[in-house]
């Protein structure tokens, strides 16, 4: 599973979205992946609590490739 986080730069205004990591995982349940997701966003030092929204759809295929 591919895990990417979207964000505001607060200095600039813009989204962005970065590819934090990909995850093997077990089951597909979806408190698994909840427990997996929630588990990579503190292991990269973020706060769950600062989290304003969480989405488990394909992400991947909202991000815009430039050539």
């Amino acid at each position: 599973m591919s895990v990417i986080l979207r964000y505001c730069c607060t200095s600039t205004g813009s989204k962005e979205a970065n590819l934090i990591g990909f995850l093997a995982v077990a089951e597909t349940t979806g408190e698994y992946l909840t427990n997996a997701i929630l588990g990579e966003v503190e292991k990269n030092g973020l706060d769950n609590q600062n989290c304003r929204g969480k989405g488990y759809d394909n992400g991947a295929l909202e991000l815009k490739l430039e050539y």
